[in-house]
């Protein structure tokens, strides 16, 4: 019997780019609200995501999509739409909520 391959989901760190320069954000000030602090060093995270370097765990992942009122399918190319429902997946949609983000 064949193996199943499994599929590879990336994360898009184009689209968080995108998303980060719509509200006009520095990389400080996402890794500030993501991460709760205003450490320079969490800057570096976003950084990295944005260029590929690595990717983000999937807590980070569901902060990112709720900070910007996207869903995860988006962030992770499972959809082309930033609000809408991926057909695949049924990915679900979270509301914007920035000016009261909390990611605990």
């Amino acid at each position: 019997m064949a193996k199943k391959k499994q599929k590879v989901i990336v994360f898009r760190g184009d689209r968080l780019k995108l998303l980060r320069d719509e509200k006009k954000l520095a990389q400080d000030d996402l890794a500030a609200a993501i991460f709760g602090t205003a450490d320079p060093n969490k800057q570096k995270y976003i950084s990295r995501w944005e260029t590929g370097a690595y990717n983000p765990d999937l807590v980070d992942i569901r902060h990112l999509a709720r900070f910007f009122g996207v869903t995860t399918d988006y962030l992770l190319g499972e959809s082309d739409d930033p609000h809408g429902r991926s057909p695949s997946t049924g990915g679900d949609v979270v509301g914007p909520n920035i000016d009261n983000f909390n990611p605990n």
